[in-house]
């Protein structure tokens, strides 16, 4: 079956329940203005000649196999705490895409919602996928004293979605407050094991907040926490001096713990492997005229589609914005700091523009430096496994008197 994928944007939606001062959408949309309130916009029939659009070539392949699959991710403010509005887009998608043979339904939130039933039975009936937007250690940025996987309210509702198979991601923003890959495995690895969920199909995202991320100037106003004392502003929270260096430090030490033969299947760390694995093979450089991706493409016009969608119709710049709204740096132009760059032409060095560049180059030069170290590591654990498999002869024994040398049979290949 041919797959195709798309995210629908619920137009007009800004009620989200989350407290991430560090959220792009919630500043481009503007979610805490005083005079803020939902206004969605549904114009289902243009929506659907769209999607159409943008699906055309898959469909067409599609006709010369069996069918076409379509995956929709829903997106707006947090999702699903929209009641009214996301089940009118998940009927749409139900009822008026016939040309699909089949539709697979994904969201998102942050948890908080899932303390209502009838939101947990919804997502059950319909067969969605959902995706927790959780930070684990750093989930006070996000939901303040809740702690969504714990709280009485939600904790037994986000076990049986987990169990259920519908809870298949979660994505958490490591930060400057919240750096460390591991401790963060720690916690959600006691959590998988609380809920008796370790077998559970779920990816989580070690993922970090935006480099550009301007500092917040809110205080901790609750007790303190092993990341931030009471009365304390929560400041800046983009990777920066000892913290970045440790950051990256421990990414390359889970990459070739997840590389060693085996371990990504083992329960305790098969949940981060795709995430981590993808990220680490990212070291490409951009030809001329390349954009690094979609919605890069889109938001400097290089582009006239893009996979976003919202619900009156039109292409948006992000999936988490609606298109009558723009991301904060839409030219997505590098600043003059990286003309002399030997990295400037490295794809993770030209970022979508949800947020600016920062003043000075820290995070995404280190960040380069580590995907070129983890590059050369593949290329030659590449050429390692292309010697073993060409049945390469081992010379230990003729040199046993004699400089030691290298065989691959000592490191398993």
């Amino acid at each position: 079956m041919n797959n195709a994928s798309i995210s629908i944007v619920m137009n007009g939606i800004h009620k989200c329940s989350g407290a991430c001062l560090y959220c792009s959408a919630a500043k481009s949309m503007d979610y805490r203005g005083k005079d803020n309130e939902n206004s969605f916009k549904f114009y289902p029939d243009k929506l659907k000649e769209r999607i159409l659009e943008y699906t055309k070539d898959t469909l067409e392949q599609g006709k010369k196999q069996d069918g076409t699959m379509l995956s929709v991710d829903i997106w707006g403010g947090n999702p699903v705490e929209n009641f009214e509005p996301f089940k009118k887009v998940v009927e749409f998608c139900e009822n008026e895409l016939k040309e699909f043979r089949q539709i697979k339904l994904h969201t998102s939130g942050n948890g908080l919602e899932l303390q209502d039933r009838d939101v947990v039975d919804y997502l059950l009936e319909h067969h969605i996928g959902y995706q927790l937007s959780h930070d684990g250690l750093g989930q006070w940025v996000r939901t303040g004293i809740i702690d969504p996987l714990y709280w009485d309210k939600t904790k037994d509702n986000i076990a049986e979605l987990a169990k259920k198979g519908n809870l298949d991601w979660i994505n958490a923003a490591l930060s400057q407050r919240n750096p460390s890959y591991f401790a963060n495995i720690d916690y959600f690895n006691k959590w998988r094991k609380d809920f008796d969920i370790m077998e559970a199909n779920i990816t989580i995202k070690l993922n970090h907040i935006y480099d550009g991320t301007a500092p917040i100037d809110k205080k901790w106003m609750f007790d303190d926490n092993p990341q931030i004392k009471k009365g304390e502003v929560i400041g800046d929270l983009c990777f920066t001096g000892k913290t970045l260096q440790e950051h990256f430090h421990e990414f390359r030490k889970l990459v070739f713990i997840l590389y060693t033969p085996g371990v990504k299947d083992d329960p305790m760390y098969r949940p981060y492997y795709g995430y981590i694995a993808g990220q680490a093979e990212r070291y490409r450089m951009l030809k001329e005229g390349e954009v690094s991706g979609s919605c890069v493409g889109f938001q400097t016009g290089v582009n006239k589609t893009n996979f976003a969608i919202d619900t009156k119709g039109k292409y948006c710049e992000c999936n988490l914005i609606d298109s009558d709204h723009h991301v904060l740096h839409p030219s997505c132009k590098q600043p003059e700091y990286c003309k002399d760059c030997r990295y400037k032409n490295l794809s993770e060095c030209h970022p979508c523009g949800s947020e600016p560049f920062r003043d000075k180059c820290e995070w995404h030069y280190y960040w380069a430096e580590t995907l070129e170290e983890l590059f050369q590591f593949f290329e030659c654990k590449k050429a390692l496994e292309q010697m073993a498999q060409q049945n390469h002869q081992c010379k230990c024994k003729e040199n046993q008197n004699k400089e030691p040398v290298f065989c691959v049979k000592n490191y398993g290949f």
